[in-house]
């Protein structure tokens, strides 16, 4: 089963694609924008206990799109 969320950002939203494979849960994003000095895809991966991200999409390079993606990998690589 594949799940799909959309993150409220603001100005438009970040997608979160959910799905398994070989019994291991995986993870994409499309777009991560902090949205009021927050980042919802952030605290959604926190709160899902995301460590691996199978591929992040940046739809375009303007800052509404990726102001989010440096604390997004601070995460992941810790």
């Amino acid at each position: 089963m594949i799940r799909v969320t959309f993150k409220d950002v603001g100005q438009g939203d970040s997608v979160i694609v959910e799905w398994e494979k070989e019994e291991r849960k995986k993870i994409a994003i499309i777009d991560c924008n902090k949205a009021y000095r927050s980042n919802p895809v952030l605290d959604y991966i926190k709160e899902r206990q995301v460590q691996e991200i199978a591929f992040i999409l940046l739809s375009h390079p303007h800052l509404d799109h990726f102001s989010g993606l440096t604390e997004l990998i601070e995460h992941c690589i810790q």
